[in-house]
């Protein structure tokens, strides 16, 4: 029964009374009360028929056989409807739906469970009692209209509904939440039912999976809960340098913890308020995560100058990791509270592990030192965009400490980086220059701290979020060695000889260690944001992959009831990820 556009521009379908002489209306004529009109014979078709009958809505099979309808609107207000039929999930295209004036007790689990597309709900003017959890699924629901029924609760999990705008609730007997918070309007309800919630199920616990058992060639590799400490090797031998010597693996860790500026309830507006607060939730479980996996090398990113000085430092320190940390660059600015910048910062054992040397890569810096190479470029040059963004890397040198080495010089050394490249998807172009910078910066620190006559130069690693998927061209360049200067992400603007000649490294073969088979299916999960950003890469002439740390599906209960991270389980956005790696 085909309307063609409704009102609201949805393709709506038909609204059909049980009772004669009622027919067709249009949404805003039935909200108003105004004449419905009525159907003519030309209006019936061979896909719709009589969706109504006498005692309440059943929808017809015929109709609810028409699974790919992509009707996105639905009326049925001030028909008499007293019920509705599991059927309607069928409809899971629909934004808008009206069932007010009617005479509903109850609406089916179901219909909330499977119209998880639903925009617009109004249920007003009928005599529902109450709610089922399930109302929780409608997670882009904006406006819901419940006022005049009889409803004595809201249930708890409506707080899970992050985007809703409106909620009108006059003319209910509600009890709970208080008419205090009510009379506050739809924020302060949902935050309200949001703070009371029962958390999400555990997500299950994470092992340590060989790379061989991962791409289904049989290797056993070693699995165990939470780092599988049990069989955590204690000492780490000596290799890279053709001695044939039995090697250990490193256990490599990297996880953006989050930083507290942005852990606010604007940004994070889905989750409970008291599973922000770092102090009295966030931080023990911080800590927890970065200590149960028992690695040796940690790089961190999003530590504030103050969560660094005042607990990642000293709570590390005292369980043997000695740390390098930066922040970004604006800490420079006269005026900016130094102590809520964030940066990057490297952990190591101090008894497995020495530092020998330092870098910051400063990108904004070395935009300004390669003007020369901009110059020149035709509109729109991309340099003024590179020099917005004060993003950071830290890299350090290290050497692998083995008593059964007596001779420093045959110790292995390794090159560690860790990179936080910029957000924003609309700097794509900027994440690309980003990384050709930091390549680059590690290419000049391979050849100043190799050993002279090595040959290869030290193995490296490079951890960190990259705020780029696998499909991205920061992935490519890294993966591949090398991309066009014509490259899509680049967009409309010029990077000098960089767009010219194209952007690539030397440092290939360059292999991300979960890559070897699959990369995560996601590390950062907000409401408004899936994927993969955060990696673990390493040179693959000097290092061999052994064993990466499980990671979740989105299909598992603790993704399934949360719109997103932090919560109960998860101190930040990020998920951590982690590789067993022998040198």
């Amino acid at each position: 029964l085909g309307r063609g556009l409704g009102t609201r521009g949805f393709a709506y379908p038909p609204t059909i009374s049980s009772r004669p002489g009622i027919g067709l209306r249009s949404p805003a004529r039935a909200k108003t009360g105004a004449a419905p009109r009525r159907m003519t014979a030309g209006e019936d078709s061979e896909q719709a028929k009589r969706v109504l009958e006498e005692k309440g809505v059943v929808i017809h099979s015929s109709l609810a056989n028409t699974k790919g309808t992509t009707w996105s609107g639905m009326d049925l207000s001030g028909t008499g409807i007293r019920s509705l039929s599991d059927r309607i999930v069928y409809y899971p295209n629909l934004t808008v739906l009206y069932l007010t004036h009617n005479q509903l007790s109850h609406v089916p689990p179901k219909m909330f469970a499977s119209l998880r597309n639903l925009v617009t709900l109004d249920l007003a003017c009928n005599n529902l009692i109450s709610l089922p959890a399930e109302v929780g699924e409608l997670h882009k629901l904006e406006t819901f209209h419940l006022y005049n029924n009889r409803l004595g609760e809201l249930p708890l999990e409506l707080g899970r509904l992050w985007r809703l705008k409106t909620l009108t609730l006059e003319g209910n007997p509600l009890a709970s939440p208080p008419q205090s918070i009510v009379q506050q309007g739809t924020p302060k309800i949902i935050h309200y039912l949001r703070d009371r919630m029962p958390p999400a199920p555990a997500p299950k616990e994470r092992v340590w999976i060989s790379v061989d058992q991962q791409s289904g060639t049989g290797g056993q590799g070693r699995t165990g809960g939470s780092g599988g400490s049990a069989s955590r090797a204690d000492d780490i031998g000596s290799g890279g340098d053709g001695s044939g010597s039995k090697k250990k693996p490193l256990r490599i860790f990297c996880y953006n913890i989050l930083s507290e500026t942005y852990a606010t309830p604007e940004r994070h507006d889905y989750c409970p308020a008291w599973a922000l607060k770092w102090n009295e939730y966030r931080k023990p479980r911080v800590i927890k995560e970065l200590l149960e996996h028992e690695a040796d090398i940690l790089c961190l990113q999003e530590v504030e100058v103050n969560v660094f000085e005042k607990t990642i430092n000293p709570e590390m320190s005292r369980h043997g990791y000695s740390g390098y940390f930066k922040p970004k660059s604006r800490a420079h600015i006269a005026g900016i509270d130094t102590n809520k910048v964030d940066g990057c910062c490297i952990l190591y054992k101090s008894s497995k592990l020495k530092l020998l040397d330092t870098h910051v890569v400063e990108f904004q810096q070395l935009a300004l030192q390669k003007f020369n190479l901009f110059k020149g470029d035709p509109s729109p040059s991309g340099h003024e965009r590179l020099l917005s963004k004060d993003n950071i890397s830290v890299i350090a040198h290290l050497e692998v400490l083995d008593s059964r080495e007596k001779n420093a010089n045959k110790r292995t050394r390794l090159i560690v980086c860790n990179a936080h490249i910029h957000w924003d998807p609309e700097f794509c172009d900027v994440k690309l220059m980003q990384t050709q910078f930091l390549v680059e910066e590690i290419q000049k620190l391979r050849t100043k701290w190799g050993r002279k006559g090595s040959g290869k130069g030290p193995p490296i690693i490079i951890c960190g979020d990259f705020n780029s998927t696998p499909d991205s061209g920061v992935y490519e360049l890294l993966k591949e060695g090398k991309i066009s200067g014509s490259h899509k992400e680049f967009k409309k603007y010029h990077y000098g000889e960089y767009t010219k000649q194209g952007l690539s490294h030397h440092l290939k073969p360059l292999v991300s260690c979960y890559g070897q088979t699959r990369e995560p299916a996601f590390t950062n999960y907000t409401a408004e944001y899936v994927g993969c950003l955060d990696y673990i890469w390493v040179t693959a002439d000097t290092i061999t992959p052994l064993r990466t740390l499980s990671t979740y599906s989105l299909d598992e209960p603790a993704f399934r009831y949360n719109y997103g991270i932090p919560n109960a389980h998860f101190p930040s956005d990020h998920i951590s990820i982690g590789a067993d790696i022998e040198i």
